[in-house]
């Protein structure tokens, strides 16, 4: 997304005891905090040169010497440097490094209040923007939350020696730039269209990389992904790849914000139909289904339809293995999103609208909704 021109941010310049913001100032700052996500999302080369240049231009501002840099290229190999697997270090030295390792270059500055913000005035323009679409939630929880939890997630699979909070520790900031793309976007916009602020230079670096660890005297720094794709909604999303994939080969397949094996993605056409009932979870069987496809699926599972309603139309399948011999599904459609689904339904429900109804707690004489959603 391009940024906003010079002349756009000329006429929202700010001033101290401003009340409200003009139309140009709101239209200039959503346009602005817009781009700065989509340069944190972007996975274009970096400069990484620069990036280091920036960095001990932040560490000159509070007095420090210039730090030791080492680049990690994904978030594992920044959690390695933290792990037991790695250099078998005792839970207490890992504890130690920690705290040897605070307080950090953005602690300083915060401490430093060399933003020169007025607060009046930050709570005019932060405000602003979380009204209108709450846009800072929205991307902290479905992009920032969201890959902390897959890289959580995948660390405890990996079986890796570390203390809980130590590994929540490395996991947040391994991504740490996707969390702090709010405070200093809106810095970056202050020094832009208020006064000068040395948190630029932060702010400036936030944006070339994954996550880091600006310690006093050594800075650990997580290359950016070389793919990212999400979905219109924000959530992590591809059907043709990993939706996150870092330098080193290691991502993650998801699909719609839902992370999914990479047969899911890659190989749906090698779904079984054991793969299929031996799924529990209902979310993971919407997705299974829209790889396959409806009429595959229900060639797969050799289903037989025994009612049409006017809401859905139900299927029987036979299983082998499953205490209740055979299974029913009812197969519905959502009117807001298309999105088709096969649910499963008690085997003494004979009609396809009793079915729907039942998915909603209901009877069908008591379920009449005046309009689907």
């Amino acid at each position: 997304m391009a940024e906003p021109s010079s002349g756009a941010l000329l006429s929202a310049k700010l001033t101290r005891g401003q009340t409200y913001l003009t139309t140009e100032q709101r239209t200039a700052l959503h346009r602005y905090m817009r781009a700065r996500r989509a340069a944190v999302l972007s996975c274009a080369s970096v400069d990484e040169q620069e990036a280091e240049a920036l960095l001990r231009q932040a560490y000159h501002m509070v007095g420090l010497e210039p730090p030791i840099i080492r680049w990690f290229d994904s978030p594992l190999q920044f959690a390695q440097a933290f792990s037991l697997r790695s250099d078998q270090r005792t839970e207490a030295e890992l504890q130690s490094e920690r705290r040897r390792l605070w307080p950090t270059v953005t602690d300083l500055l915060w401490d430093g209040e060399i933003a020169n913000v007025p607060q009046e005035l930050w709570n005019l323009c932060t405000t602003q923007v979380r009204r209108v679409q709450n846009e800072d939630t929205l991307f902290e929880t479905n992009i920032a939350t969201s890959l902390t939890r897959l890289i959580l997630n995948d660390l405890i699979i990996r079986g890796f020696h570390l203390a809980e909070n130590v590994r929540m520790f490395s996991t947040h900031e391994s991504v740490k730039a996707y969390f702090q793309v709010r405070i200093l976007g809106y810095y970056r916009f202050f020094h832009e269209v208020f006064e000068e602020n040395d948190l630029i230079h932060m702010a400036r670096f936030n944006e070339m990389v994954s996550g880091y660890h600006a310690g006093c005297k050594e800075v650990r720094l997580v290359r950016k992904p070389i793919r990212l794709k999400l979905d219109r909604q924000g959530r992590f999303h591809s059907d043709d790849g990993k939706c996150i994939e870092y330098r080193d080969g290691w991502g993650f397949y998801a699909w719609h914000g839902v992370q999914v094996s990479e047969t899911l993605i890659l190989r749906p056409e090698r779904l079984t139909r054991n793969d299929w009932q031996r799924e529990s979870n209902i979310e993971m069987r919407r997705i299974m289904q829209e790889r396959m496809g409806g009429e595959r699926l229900i060639e797969l599972l050799g289903a037989r339809s025994i009612n049409q309603g006017e809401r859905g139309e139900l299927f029987a399948v036979d299983l082998d293995n499953d205490p209740e011999r055979v299974a029913h599904y009812v197969h519905v459609k959502d009117p807001s999103t298309d999105r088709e689904y096969y649910l499963r339904v008690p085997p003494f429900i004979q009609r396809a609208d009793d079915a729907v109804a039942w998915t909603f707690g209901l009877r069908d004489h008591t379920y009449q909704p005046i309009e689907e959603a």
